[in-house]
């Protein structure tokens, strides 16, 4: 894969997260960055003239890894909002608060 390549990759996960407004979105997007840690573990980033970028991958890979996380952590977040949420709708509808 060339550095062009992966920025290409790369803007389409951003554009769409940008556009996610649900955890399936999300999950979809993990899925996303996986298959291109893979990917990038697998291949490597090559310059544009083809040479391997051994520095620039080892980076690539901890730096995916590390986006990766934050996501897991802002789903794990999302979906303890949703059984907050759940749990105050009960009430309310329980007529508790």
């Amino acid at each position: 894969m060339t550095i062009k390549e992966l920025l290409e990759r790369l803007e389409r996960l951003k554009d769409g997260l940008s556009d996610v407004d649900n955890r399936y979105g999300i999950e979809g997007t993990m899925d996303d960055i996986a298959l291109l840690m893979d990917d990038v573990d697998s291949f490597g980033v090559e310059d544009d003239d083809g040479e391997k970028l051994k520095e620039e991958n080892e980076f690539l890979q901890k730096d995916s890894l590390s986006m990766f996380n934050r996501i897991k952590e802002l789903l794990h977040k999302i979906e303890g909002l949703e059984k907050e949420n759940e749990f105050y709708k009960k009430i309310k509808r329980e007529n508790l608060l």
